[in-house]
Formats: structure tokens, sequence, C-alpha cells
């Protein structure tokens, strides 16, 4: 039977016939029960009986009446309607017809119950017939076969209220209940086009039937499921329509009849987006920003604005074809934005969503590098790199390569908080290049101008002795020697097969002496060798690599014939030709510009014959070439060295170097310099007084080189100057004529004076003073970060005395410093240069971060941080109880990092501390002191259980000291759902129990427990959950012990059961393994209840194999504690 509900139409399926009982307003909180049965007779009518009853001390009042018509497409109607036969109503205070009603085949008949009862009661709690019906069926099938359109029951179209009912219908013996329809209610409108149909759960229903039509007569379905299982449905519908639905159930007994109709209207307008991210009014952002909303289902695009101004009239960004729920964009800096979304589909466009604003931070800046310079050289193979410090940082990140593209990466560092780090192990001989980026609120800024520096080893370079390069041994050892470096540590020697030394056949380490012997050397192949010394625990360069060759025991050698040993002028196209052995199977022909062949300019491995011709030699050039041969026996040894020289063109006309065209100032000793392409075997220099080279001052036809030497110039004086270039072909013609001049008068000295070389420790505001020289008209004063005065840091020109004041200067720099002196006529005279450094100053004044200024509930391991600041060798931490710093808690002045963490800070408690910074010269300021409170230890091991007395019980640990108080938070849990917490009760400190006794039945509740003093509060402990059903004090499903079963089925694959036990309320972990001891999954990580428990696994995403499950369980009430494990098999 169903429960009575108030206000509700109850309507039936019997067999194939829907029926309605529709009771007045009278006889709400009542209950009448209702029955239909079919007869079928031998001349194919059916003969249908209504049947009522009452409970015991109900009336029938009102419009109690039943509903029906016929379906004449179903149906026929007897011709003639017989008085009191075809539709009889009786009245059992006389036991006669009340009256016998015709009525066409459309028409509704109404039947009035109240009518038929009167006010005898004692009829009631039995069946009474009511009313007979007669009729045929058209085309009818076997007996006791009814369609559910030949009958319809209905209720009224009135707006009168509901009665109450429980209707059973029989049909052969066998009963229905009827389904009640939940949600949306009746009537329902402006319903979302994403619905959830509910209906009340029938027992013995094994599937339900849900029908949605657009006409109340259910001929125009848009959903029709008979499979059922659950009791809601969630459906998609079209906006602005009205709709019908009704549910049955069936189960082995049949179908039931459907239940009554309910309509509901969707709404007519499109529901607005909802945004997600970032949160309305969220601050100090990344430019570049990702917006996201919610999916709307019958979305097809989306409109995306983003404005300066709420009232979206300065738009920055308006995109009306996004497709996904998510944007990113970058914005400015330091600028607060609106932004709304829309969407569109076929039924037009939705409203804006609500606005949300935000606020990007401020530009993350560029970090500036400071030491090594730009293009310095470092000894050795260590550097410390600094970079200028950049305040509010997050961190820094440091990328060091040995390309200026970084396309290698060799050293890539992170999360760096001080801004210096020492790089050891590097090479020496190369180019490093490096650059530094700092983080800021999370954003990576810019990366700095790169740098380059080079690393270099003041170590000599080793040179081998023997076996000199390209030698030929005999056997399978030989002594490698090479000259002793004087004050080393130790020597490396390589021993390889190929030149590249990538396939090492002897390392040699730590070697104290400069020979060792090498054995078990292969007949017939090459090897190459280098030896390198270390100095002081730095590494020299290689040695240049030394090539032998072993013989195999064939001492044969090639004997070269043409072209002959230092012949000269031959072409460019020649034939090599030697002796023919007999033994060879082909011959190697090596060319070389060099005679240790080290620049190959020809290389054949596979020459056939004792022949070959090569083409394309440089003219004028020297080549030389040897030749060896292979055998079954190995390689020969090389045959001896021919050179050769060939044919020389036409001389070029030689490029004038030095001096350059239009130099002045010059001296009266001058080298003059030029490039030649072609060949030659000397050249000519003329020097002339006049550019129309008439007034010869110097002339020389037989300069060997491209460099010669000329002194006695005259002062002042303008010269012209040409080269051209000879060989035996000719001569090249004159080279552009260049011009300069020479200065006047020798140049006095200029000293510098002050700083004086080397000095240190000077203020940042500094004299520089030189000696003065006569003829000079001013002064330029270039003051550098480098001696090489790349990086000029001042430059001040026009000085017209010999001394001047500059201030402002970098604290702790190292600079370089020289003058310059300018005469009328322009020559420029250079002192030497001196160098200095400034002191460091005292340290800035350093501000504490975090904790932040009353930060509340900071946890017992506090992290200490500030800002770093330059000029600083140690930090000064305080942390005191009291505000005057005279109770401190903890001092320490030598740190020399910027944060500390502290694990053993008391709880519960108010703290205050401040930093200052330390140098040599004395101690910044201290920092605002910060105030801050330690949070008190939280419980923990929060536990429910039901109570004796039907009450919840909550148990848990305390872990705090210095708690006042305890409270106890609550909520119900509703499905899905939840309300929010609520505190219901306050305990004194040290109770770690509690009984709440304000609970429901069939409710389920969630606990949480925080503890608190008059200064600070705990986090919240653990949650518990328990549902309270009443009488389960005793269940007997709480097993007596822990345990832990095999699980099942096993093999498996790919899902399986573990069932498992807990007696008491614990701390419950169950993991898998695989077979090599790795956790390949956490299945259960919580506190639960006293119970029996069972998990499924399912592995359908792991290999075949064995795998162990674990279980781990501690008892809260007790000091228990329970470990098992089994083993289980996955098979696929």
């Amino acid at each position: 039977m169903v429960k009575n509900i108030k206000n509700r139409t109850h309507k039936l399926l019997l067999g194939t016939f829907l029926v309605c009982i529709i009771m007045s307003a009278n006889l709400i909180g009542q209950t009448i029960s209702g029955r239909f049965e079919v007869i079928h007779d031998s001349d194919s009518n059916y003969i249908g009986k209504i049947q009522v009853k009452l409970q015991e001390g109900s009336a029938v009042m009102g419009n109690a009446v039943i509903r029906y018509k016929f379906n004449p497409n179903r149906l026929t109607i007897p011709d003639s309607l017989e008085e009191g036969k075809d539709f009889k109503i009786y009245n059992f205070q006389n036991g006669n017809y009340v009256s016998s009603v015709s009525h066409p085949s459309d028409e509704v008949v109404s039947i009035n119950i109240a009518k038929l009862f009167g006010d005898d009661i004692s009829i009631t709690n039995q069946y009474m017939d009511v009313a007979e019906i007669t009729f045929s069926v058209k085309d009818p099938k076997e007996s006791n076969e009814f369609q559910s359109d030949i009958i319809q029951f209905f209720p009224p179209l009135s707006s009168e209220m509901w009665g109450i009912g429980d209707w059973v219908v029989t049909q052969g013996g066998k009963s229905f209940e009827f389904v009640n329809l939940v949600s949306p209610a009746d009537g329902a409108k402006d319903l979302s086009t994403t619905v959830t149909l509910k209906w009340n759960k029938v027992d013995g229903a094994e599937k339900y039937n849900l029908q949605v039509s657009k006409d109340e007569v259910f001929t125009d379905l848009v959903y029709n499921n008979t499979e059922i299982a659950d009791t809601a449905k969630r459906l998609t519908l079209d906006y602005n329509t009205k709709y019908f639905w009704r549910v049955s159930y069936s189960n082995s007994d049949g179908t039931s009849p459907f239940s009554g109709k309910y309509n509901f209207t969707t709404v007519q307008v499109l529901p607005s987006v909802v945004l997600i991210s970032p949160d309305n009014g969220a601050s100090n952002l990344p430019a570049t920003v990702t917006l996201k909303w919610n999916k709307v289902e019958e979305a097809n695009k989306y409109n995306l604005q983003v404005s300066k101004d709420e009232a979206f009239t300065d738009l920055v960004y308006n995109n009306t074809e996004i497709a996904d729920t998510a944007k990113r964009l970058t914005l400015d800096y330091n600028t607060k934005y609106f932004w709304r979304v829309r969407y569109s589909n076929s039924n037009g466009t939705s409203p804006f969503s609500g606005k949300y604003n935000f606020t990007t931070m401020q530009a993350v800046p560029k970090v500036v590098l400071k030491s090594p310079a730009n293009d310095s050289t470092i000894i050795g193979t260590a550097v410390t790199l600094k970079w200028k410090s950049v305040s509010n940082k997050d961190f820094y990140q440091l990328q060091v390569s040995k390309d200026s593209d970084f396309s290698d990466i060799l050293i890539s560092l992170d999360n760096l908080q001080s801004n210096e780090i020492e790089i050891t192990d590097l090479e020496i001989g190369y180019d490093y290049y490096w650059r530094v980026r700092v983080s800021r609120n999370n954003v990576l800024g810019e990366y700095s101008n790169v740098y380059k520096f080079s690393t270099f080893s003041d170590v000599p370079k080793v040179v081998l002795r023997s076996p000199v390069n390209d030698s030929t041994i005999n056997g399978t050892s030989v002594w490698l020697k090479w000259k002793s470096v004087s004050g080393r540590d130790y020597y490396q020697m390589q021993l390889a097969t190929d030149d590249n030394f990538t396939n090492i056949v002897k390392f040699l380490d730590t070697l104290h002496i400069n020979e060792i012997l090498v054995d078990n050397l292969i007949k017939g192949e090459t090897y190459y060798w280098r030896a390198r010394a270390s100095k002081y625990n730095v590494f020299g360069e290689y040695s240049n690599t030394s090539r032998f060759y072993t013989a195999y025991g064939d001492t044969t050698k090639p004997v070269l014939l043409t072209p002959a040993n230092n012949e000269m002028d031959v072409n460019t196209s020649l034939t090599f030709k030697w002796e023919k052995i007999d033994t060879a199977n082909y011959y190697q022909l090596e060319i070389a510009e060099d005679d240790n062949f080290d620049d190959l300019f020809y290389l054949n491995e596979d020459v056939s014959e004792n022949k070959i011709t090569v083409n394309d030699f440089e003219k004028g050039t020297r080549y030389y070439w040897r030749v060896r041969f292979a055998s079954k026996g190995g390689n020969s040894m090389y045959s001896n060295v021919y050179t050769f020289e060939t044919l020389a063109g036409t001389p070029t006309i030689p490029t004038l170097i030095t001096p350059l065209n239009n130099s002045v100032d010059l001296g009266a000793e001058l080298t003059f310099g030029w490039k030649n392409e072609g060949v030659a075997d000397h050249f000519k220099i003329e020097i002339y007084r006049d550019s129309g080279v008439q007034s010869l001052f110097f002339s020389q036809d037989s300069v060997h080189s491209t460099s010669i030497t000329i002194n006695n110039f005259g002062q002042g004086k303008q010269y012209f100057w040409r080269v051209r270039s000879t060989n035996k072909n000719g001569n090249s013609g004159y080279s552009d004529l260049y011009k300069f001049r020479t200065r006047i008068g020798e140049p006095s000295i200029l000293t510098l004076i002050e700083p004086m070389n080397s000095a240190v420790g000077l203020d940042n505001s500094i004299r520089f003073q030189w000696n003065p020289i006569d003829s000079a008209e001013y002064y330029n004063l270039e003051i550098a970060e480098d001696s090489d005065f790349r990086n000029i840091h001042f430059e001040i020109s026009n000085i017209s005395a010999s001394e001047i004041t500059v201030s402002n200067l970098d604290e702790g720099a190292q600079y370089y410093w020289r003058v310059k002196s300018h005469n009328k006529l322009g020559s420029i005279t250079i002192s030497n240069i001196f160098n200095f450094s400034t002191h460091v100053g005292l340290p800035d004044l350093p501000v504490a971060l975090s904790p932040a200024n009353n930060a509340k509930n900071v946890d017992t391991q506090v992290s200490f941080s500030w800002e770093s600041t330059i000029n600083t060798e140690f930090y000064h931490l305080e942390i005191a109880t009291d505000k005057n710093f005279k109770n401190l808690f903890y001092s320490e002045d030598t740190l020399t990092v910027n944060r500390i963490k502290l694990k053993s800070i008391g709880e519960g408690r108010k703290y205050y501390w401040r930093v200052r910074a330390l140098n040599n010269y004395g101690n910044s300021n201290f920092s605002d002191e910060n105030k801050f409170t330690v949070k008190v230890n939280k419980p923990s091991n929060l536990a429910a259980k039901v109570g004796e007395d039907e009450f919840i019980k909550l148990s848990w640990k305390d872990n705090s000291k210095v708690e006042k108080r305890f409270i106890i938070e609550r909520k119900i849990k509703k499905g899905d759902a939840s309300e929010q917490f609520v505190a219901i009760d306050t305990l004194y400190s040290n109770e770690t129990d509690y009984e709440d006794y304000s609970i429901i039945d069939d409710e389920t509740y969630v606990y949480r427990v925080y503890s608190e003093n008059n200064i600070a509060s705990s986090d919240y402990s653990n949650t518990t959950e328990l549902k309270f059903l009443a009488g389960e004090y005793n269940d007997p499903n709480i097993p007596d012990e822990f345990n832990l079963s095999q699980n099942y089925p096993n093999p498996f694959n790919p899902s399986t059961k573990i069932n498992y036990s807990l007696k008491e309320i614990s701390n419950v972990g169950i993991k898998i393994y695989n077979i090599l001891g790795e956790v390949v999954e956490t299945l259960v990580n919580d506190v639960q209840n006293a119970g029996k428990y069972t998990l499924e696994w399912n592995a359908a995403n792991y290999s075949s194999g064995i795998y162990i499950y674990v279980m781990n369980a501690e008892s809260n009430e007790s000091d228990e504690r329970f470990q098992a494990s089994n083993k289980m098999i996955l098979v696929k």
C-alpha cells in the first residue's frame, strides 16, 4: 500500500483501462479504494464492473466522481441500449438500480459516487458494485486481452481540490499499485530546457515506462522509454513549449496502469552564462590571463566582451565567434578590466552574464647583469655570475650556453633567491653566454641582455715528442713521450683510432711522468694521440694531435714517380703515378697543403691502379702528396712525401690595410700593411708627397712580405701611398692611393695622478687629477667597468682643467679610468689606465615579508623571509613575545640568506619579529616589526558512532596543550548536496567526546571539530559522517574482529571485489602494489566507522600480472592495529 498524500490524483491502468477517482475538498484526509473487473461473455461483448469501498469512519460527500469515455475506433456500441442493462448504477439502500444511462460513444460519462453511498456508513470496508459497462470490441483478440485505448478514465478539467485514495487494481487475481508523479509539479512554468522528471518508487517494480508528449492524449510523443530502472530521468527539451508526461511500471505480473498526467512549460528565454575565473575582483593578475565560463549545452557560439569601464563603452576585446568556454588574452599591466559573456543559437541570443572585474599586476622588470662584464676573459674553470637585485621577486632563472641563441643549454637553474651564483667545471678555451630573468607574483619577466665571457688557462700547451707525426712503427707497442711542463699537477693522455677521439683505446689520468708505454696495439691500424697538463687543478689545452701507424709486417712502401719531388709550375689538372705493388689490393692517395697532412686537399682510399688524375688545384700553391697500399696483410707504410707547386696566374692588385685612408696624427715611424689574394713573388711600395704621384718620397721594389716599416716622415706632413704585386707572369696594377698626415711634434706624456692605481675603499664621490699638457686644448675623462672600456660608466668631455670631481659612483664597484687630451689640430693623446674600487657602504634596510604583519594562525613550523639587500654580509633576525623585544624567543645575527625556517615555535601564541642587515661598515636599522599568531594544534582522529540511547557519539584526539575550548560543527548531507557547517556546541579544554541528541532518523550527518584559545585557533580536524538509523546501536553487522578477505573473482579481468571488516572506528589505508613493490593505486585513506565494507578495483588500465593488496587499520577507540595482505592475479 502507498501512504496517503494530501491533494494528489491517483490514476490506474486496469489491464488496459485507465481508472480515476477525483475527490472534492471534503474528502481530504480520508481514504477510498477502487477496483475494476472485466468479464468476457459469449457474444464478444465485455462487461466492466466498477467497485469501491471506504475505510472505517469515512464518508463520501461533494463531487466524488468517476469519469470515462469510449473510443469509437476500438469499440462497437450496441445498436440499442436496453434500460437498466447497458449501464447500471446501483443504490444499495434498497438494492435497486438508481439509473440506467445511454450515451453516444464520444461523450464523457460521470458517475457521482457520493449519491450512491448516501449517509449509510455501515457498508464501509467492503467492495460494492457501483456500475456495469457493456461494450463490444472490433476485431477482438484472445479472451481477456484488451487494448488500452478502448475505454479511458480521466480526471475532470476543473480546478477543484483532489482527494485521497488508494487504488488496488485486479485482473485475473493480480494487483498493482499506482505511480505517483513527484516533480516538476503539475502546471509548473518557466522550467529550464534541461529538466529532471521524478516519480515515487513502487515496491516490486522492475522497469518504468516514461512518456513525454506535446499533447495531453499522448499522440505526439517526444520521449517513450520502457526500460528505465531508476525513478528519475533527465531530458533536454525545446524552449517555450508545454509538455505532458506520465509513468507506468512493469514486473513479472504484467504492466501497471499509467499514472495521472502532469504538464509543465519550458522557459521562454535563454539562460545566462555563469562566469568562472578569474574570480570577481581578482587583483595582481599577470598581463596574460585566461577567462573561463560555464558550458551551456544549447550554445552554438559565445560572445566575450572585455572593457576598461563597467559600462563596456571602452571595449578592448569583442569576439562573437568563440566556440570554446575559455579565452586567453594578453592585456596591459596595472589596469582594471571588466568582462562578460553571452551565447547564441538557433533560438536567438542569450542575455549577457553578470559582469566580473579583475586588475593586472605591475610589469616585471628586466634583470641587469653585472659581472663578469660582457666579453670578459676569465682564468680557470669557475666563475661567479652576478646581477642587480630586483625587489619583490619570487625567484630568478639562470641559463648558460655555448651558443648565443641558447639552442644548447648547458646550465639551467630555477628558483634562485640570491643575485649571484658560482658556476664550476667549465671548459677551457670556450666562449660562454649567460642570461637571467626574474619572476614576480608568479609571472616571469623578459630575459636580460646576453653577456659573453671566455675561459682561459695559463697552463702551457703540451708539446708531443715521439713518435713523430705520421710515423709507422713495427710491432704492437710504443713509447709515447712529450715535453715536460714545470709546476704541473699531473698529465692526461688519450689514444684513439679516430681524430675526434670518440673511439678511445686508452685514457690515462693523473700521470706524473711525461712518457708512457702503450702495448697490445693492433697491426695495420692508424692511431691518434694527445696530452694535456693540469696546474692548480685547472687543465690546459690539449696538445696538437699526432698520428702514427702500426705496420702489419710488410715493410714495403710505394715509390712515387710523378709529379717529381719539388717540381714547379705544374698544371692545375695533374696525373699522379707511382710504382705498382703486386700484392696491393688498392691504394690510398693523400694530397695536402701542409707536410703534416692535417689539412687534406684530396683523399682517395680506393684507387685501383697505380695512377689517378686529380683536377682543380689552386694556382701558385704548394702541395704535398703520399701513397700507401692495402693488401690482405693490412695497410703498408706511407711512401716518402713529395711536394710540387702549381703554375701561378697573373698577380692580383693588393688591398691596403694600414695606415687607413685619411689617417691623421701619425708618428715619424710607420708600419705599412696590405693584403694579397693572388700569387706574388714580391711587392713594390711607393710613397708620394702629392696626390698626382709626381713627388716621390719612398720606393722599394723587392718587398717579400705584406708589410714594411718606414721612418723619417716629416712632422705635420701629408703623404700618399700605393702597392703592386709581382710574380713570374708579370706585375699587377697599383692599389688605390691612400692618404695620411703625421702629427705636429711628439706628444707629451699624459700621466694620471689620483686616484692612484689599484686604490680600494674609496667614497662614491672622487676627485680625478692628471698632469696638464701645454698643447692640450681640452680633456675627456672616461670611467668604465672593464679594462677594455666597452662598458663606459661615465664620460665627461671638454674639461678645461686637469682635474674634476665625479659623484654618484656605485658602492662596492671596481672602475677603470683614463684621460684623452685634444689639441687644435685634432691630435689625441691617451693616458695609461688606472683602476680603483669604491667601498660598499652601509647595507640597505630589509623589508620583512613573511609572516606578514597581523598574520593569523600561522603554522608552528614558521618560515621567515625578507627582501635581500645589497652590500650585506649577514642578517640579524629577532623574534620576541612582546613588541619591545625585551622577551626574546630567538636571536641570530650570522644569517647569510634572506630566509629561515623554525620548526619548534610554540602553538597558540602571539609573536613579533624584525630583521636588519650587517656588513663590515656597520648595520642597517631594524625593519618594521611584524606581528603574527601561531595556530593551535588541531584535533585529529575524529570519529562518530551510534550511542546506546539513540544519539551520535563523537570522539577525537586532543593534540594541544593551550586550547581553551573545542567547537563542534555539523551539517546534514542530502544526496550530492549538503547544508553549510554550523556550530552546534562548545566544550571546555581537555574534553575529547561529545553526544549529539538533536538528530532525526534516516538523516546523514557530517561533523568536524576545531580548538581555540583567546589568541588563535586551530585548523579543522578531519570530517566524519554517519547516517543515523534508530535502533542501530546493537547492529549485528558490526564484526567482532578486523578482517581482510580474498578478492573475488580471482583471477579476474578487469575488475574484482575486496571485502574487509572493521570492529572499531579506525584510520584505514588500503593500497595496491605491483610485483616490484611499487604502489599503483590507493583505494582507501580515511577514517571509517566500524562495519563491513566492499571495494571494487577496476584494473582496465593495468597490465596482466600478480598484484598484492595491503590493508592497514589503526583503531581510534583502542591501541589495536591490524595489517593484512592478499595476492590477486589479473589475466587479460
